[in-house]
């Protein structure tokens, strides 16, 4: 059985787009024999969802030469989306004041309120002129806001304007501002946020994130994505109503040159009674306290590699232990191999139905004592390293075969899969034993190796002696994205 998820790629899309666009300067919208524009006949609630399809603003704005019909259509459209970087390839020919005047004009002919504004700027503009464009777009009661932008200098903090702290309709808050410090002005709050996500973002105040925080009472998501949190002593998440958190410093790449180390803060507390998902990536705190987090159902902890490798265990061990006490109770978790290293075998997990893990050779016995805990998991997902060797799972006695494979264990996935051969005997050892077993997926990460391998591989899975008679096996393909929103 074989499933295939993928869509075109946006660059194929959007080069589609720009052709017919570009042959769009030199003919009229589609007309009859009899001369009658058909599209521009069409009720503008349909002509509206069409240009909602087209990628950017830009293009969107280029309909207008179609006819008298199109030239004012553009400006109820619900979302504008304006990047820098799509008007200057090469960067020599970019014009800064011509792109400002183009932003202006846009937001200036607004007819209607605004769903959502995406701006990209860099640091090619004075904080003064993003403020106004901020203020405008607040002024049409906009309710989604990304903002990419930093100011000119290096060392100057960002403050976001108090109309933009103090919006009504404001729902979602995406901010990108490439390791500049963020400062607010003294404000009542965001009384309609649901999501705030900051990316690149230095907090260096400890009592900053928690002032603000208070004044989002309606806040529902928090991702602090590549931060630099490590100047700060300790860092508080007290939120009523938020549902899911994810602190993730993984991707550091841009901040290495001006930081030697950058870490996550010495003390995490988290007081949130309606956390669902919680997920820690890249460097971890030093020390961990979770109170109200009796709703906790799902966590991903993907702690940074090479701070294990530099560290002893020791104090790692018993921040990972204090990390573990507070997310016990959940019913999903996705973890490195690293953090199965850290605990002090055997754990409970009494309500766990979903693992992802990393199968490591060098700690298989660690792993296994590890999933010997787990009686009641019904779906494991796995990343085989590539030096993982099958013969510690052929050295399985029954007895330890039958606390792995349980009667309740019914589906089995493969992550990251291109057709390994360590991989499939891995799945060769799982479906020989697992005789409750009703589904094995191999998930490809690669589309050009699922086209020239999937075929084979399956091939190779259907002649696997199978213990259960009902099993099911799926090769599909898959983006990351997708993989987590399906499985955790």
């Amino acid at each position: 059985m074989t499933r295939r998820f993928q869509t075109k790629s946006s660059t194929s899309i959007n080069s589609q787009t720009t052709r017919l666009m570009k042959k769009s300067k030199r003919t009229h919208a589609p007309k009859r024999e009899d001369g009658d524009d058909i599209i521009s006949k069409l009720p503008d609630h349909i002509l509206l969802l069409i240009l909602s399809l087209l990628p950017t603003t830009e293009e969107v704005i280029r309909t207008r030469i179609l006819s008298t019909r199109w030239r004012h259509l553009w400006t109820s459209i619900p979302s504008l989306d304006i990047d820098y970087s799509r008007r200057h390839k090469p960067p020599k020919t970019f014009k800064k004041n011509k792109f400002k005047k183009f932003v202006f004009w846009v937001l200036a002919n607004r007819s209607f309120d605004l769903d959502s504004f995406r701006l990209c700027c860099s640091n090619y503009y004075s904080m003064s002129t993003i403020a106004q464009w901020i203020n405008i777009a607040i002024t049409r009661n906009v309710k989604q806001l990304e903002l990419r932008f930093c100011p000119r200098k290096k060392s100057e903090d960002i403050e976001l304007p108090h109309s933009l702290v103090t919006c009504g309709s404001l729902e979602i808050l995406r901010l990108f501002l490439s390791t500049h410090r963020l400062s607010m002005p003294g404000f009542i709050g965001f009384p309609a946020l649901r999501v705030l996500e900051l990316n690149n973002v230095e907090l260096f105040h400890n009592d900053f994130l928690q002032d603000f925080l208070i004044n989002c009472p309606l806040l529902e998501d928090l991702s602090l994505i590549n931060c630099l949190l490590d100047k700060l002593i300790f860092l508080v998440i007290n939120c009523p109503k938020l549902k899911n958190l994810r602190i993730d410093n993984r991707n550091k790449a841009e901040y290495l040159n001006r930081f030697e180390y950058v870490g996550l803060c010495s003390l995490v507390m988290l007081f949130c009674p309606k956390l669902v998902s919680l997920e820690f990536g890249g460097h971890i705190a030093d020390k961990f306290f979770f109170q109200s987090l009796d709703s906790l159902k799902k966590a991903v902890i993907h702690s940074e590699d090479t701070l294990l490798d530099e560290f002893t265990f020791d104090p790692i061990g018993d921040t990972i232990r204090e990390l573990y006490a507070g997310i016990s109770h959940v019913e999903s978790l996705s973890i490195s191999h690293h953090f199965v290293q850290a605990l002090h075998l055997p754990v409970s997990l009494p309500n766990l139905k979903t693992l992802e893990i990393t199968i490591d050779a060098l700690i298989m016995d660690s792993i296994i004592e590890f999933l010997k805990c787990l009686p009641d998991l019904e779906s494991l997902h796995l990343i085989v390293e590539q030096r993982f060797f099958t013969s510690r799972f052929g050295d399985l006695d029954q007895e330890d075969r039958r606390r792995i494979l349980t009667c309740h264990l019914k589906k089995i996935e493969f992550l990251e899969f291109d057709g390994e051969n360590t991989k499939l005997e891995v799945a060769a050892f799982l479906l020989a034993h697992g005789d409750a077993m009703e589904e094995m997926v191999f998930s490809w990460s690669n589309e050009a190796k699922y086209d020239a391998l999937s075929m084979e591989s399956l091939k190779k899975v259907s002649n696997f002696h199978k213990a259960s008679s009902n099993v099911k096996v799926i090769t599909l393909l898959r983006t990351d994205a997708a993989r987590f929103s399906d499985n955790m």
